[in-house]
C-alpha cells in the first residue's frame, strides 16, 4: 500500500471486473508509467488517453531493446 500512496493513490473500489484504483500524480510523464509497467500485464488503463500512449511508447522501446 505504501508504494500506491507514493505514486498518487487517492481511492480504490472493488468492482465486478476487479479493483478500480484512482491515482492523481504529477509523475505522469516518467515515474508513474515506469512504476506501472511492473504490473502492467495485470492492469487496464481507463484514462487518461495520454497515459495509454506513454505506456505504449515505453513498452515499444523496451521491446526494441530486447530484440
Amino acid at each position: 500500500m505504501h508504494s500506491l500512496k507514493y505514486y498518487g493513490w487517492t481511492a480504490d473500489e472493488e468492482t465486478e471486473n476487479g479493483m478500480l484504483i484512482t491515482f492523481e500524480t504529477s509523475w505522469i510523464d516518467e515515474g508513474f508509467p515506469r512504476w506501472l509497467i511492473t504490473f502492467a500485464d495485470y492492469a487496464e488503463i481507463i484514462e487518461p488517453e495520454y497515459l495509454k500512449d506513454t505506456m505504449s511508447t515505453l513498452i515499444g522501446n523496451i521491446t526494441k531493446k530486447l530484440k
